[in-house]
């Protein structure tokens, strides 16, 4: 497969909105929360949310309209786009 240059994705993400519940080990507990989707490939999501996440944080993700239980990835980057609204890119494990 042929790489756009600046383009790091081995495959094609596809756009989608949908609801994205997503779990995470904070310092003291276990932290759920949610947001929406914004594209979606076998290896990976990028998904928006209130909430800013720290590269290398291992996270669970679950698109109920999509899968029947939770993926796991770690959390590649998270760009913050007005106050309290983040993009976060996720790559599957």
């Amino acid at each position: 497969m042929i790489k756009l240059a600046k383009e790091r994705r081995v495959q094609k993400r596809n756009q989608i909105s949908l609801p994205v519940f997503y779990s995470y080990m904070s310092e003291y507990d276990h932290v759920y929360d949610n947001g929406t989707t914004f594209d979606l490939s076998d290896t990976g999501i990028c998904f928006y949310t209130h909430t800013h996440l720290l590269e290398g944080l291992p996270i669970q993700v679950l698109i109920s309209d999509v899968w029947d239980s939770p993926k796991s990835g770690v959390v590649r980057w998270c760009s913050m786009k007005n106050l309290n609204f983040y993009k976060i890119g996720i790559l599957f494990q």
